[in-house]
């Protein structure tokens, strides 16, 4: 397992407050939570209250509205496949499939996921 952080220069995301499908697999998402859309079209559902503690927004919006957010930096930990997985998400709001390359990514708040192995070094710097 290698200890990385969230890399927070640069890394602004937009969001919606709706459903999405992620290329890793269908998630169910609540009403309230919030569809972030990474720099490279990728696309995956936080619980509101969650991203609300791991993103700040840009000046001109308030938090809650649709718009460019900022990643606040976290450490996570992160191992990578070396062959295809699938990972059960909690509450039965799908599964994940990676493939040998890509990443699984545990949070400190304790959400996991699969990070796409082109997507994960312009997201994620080793600091161990």
């Amino acid at each position: 397992m290698t200890k990385i952080s969230r890399n927070s220069n640069n890394d602004l995301n937009s969001f919606v407050w709706q459903r999405t499908r992620k290329r890793e697999g269908a998630v169910l998402c609540g009403g309230r939570d919030a569809i972030v859309s990474g720099g490279r079209g990728e696309r995956w559902p936080v619980e509101r209250e969650l991203f609300e503690t791991l993103c700040r927004p840009e000046p001109s919006i308030s938090i809650g509205e649709d718009g460019r957010y900022r990643n606040i930096a976290q450490e996570v930990d992160a191992t990578r496949l070396t062959a295809p997985f699938h990972l059960e998400l909690n509450g039965q709001q799908g599964t994940l499939s990676g493939n040998a390359g890509e990443w699984i990514v545990r949070k400190q708040t304790g959400s996991t996921g699969i990070v796409a192995e082109d997507i994960f070094p312009a997201t994620y710097y080793i600091i161990t």
